[in-house]
């Protein structure tokens, strides 16, 4: 069977819409309608890192735009891999999401222990971002339950 990824984006769209970047600190509704806005965009279209890193700049300076960029892309997607995960579920196929990291020299004390590991084996219970900045992201092993 195939699974549409695509649908990854869709739900990852409408969990940043709906999402209140509570753990963004220090933002005023205003911000938190620019970032919902662009991270919308972003995971609805073929804007790059950098161009969602511009659209936010205005409002959070570059630094911590990037810092936002990368952690909250890094959230909004693996929720919306999450919310799929859970419709799949749902229709008797179990996936198990697996942590991955780029298992480099810049991979963190937090994160290198995660690396290839589920749920269950890693202890781990919330999908990445782990911290701010985080690269992490999952990969998906699945079988249908007879």
């Amino acid at each position: 069977f195939g699974v549409d990824w695509s649908l990854v984006n869709q739900e990852a769209a409408t969990w940043a819409s709906d999402y209140s970047f509570g753990l963004v600190t220090g933002i005023n509704q205003t911000s938190r309608n620019v970032l919902q806005k662009a991270i919308n965009q972003f995971v609805s279209s073929s804007m790059t890192l950098d161009d969602l890193v511009n659209a936010i700049s205005g409002s959070f300076g570059p630094v911590r735009a990037e810092m936002i960029a990368v952690t909250e892309t890094t959230r909004a997607f693996a929720q919306g891999q999450t919310i799929l995960t859970e419709e799949l579920a749902a229709q008797g196929i179990t996936v198990t999401e697996v942590w991955q990291t780029n298992n480099d020299e810049l991979v963190c004390p937090i994160c290198g222990p995660r690396h290839n590991t589920s749920r269950i084996e890693g202890g781990w219970y919330e999908p990445p971002p782990a911290h701010v900045n985080c690269r992490c992201w999952l990969t998906h092993e699945w079988e249908v339950d007879d």
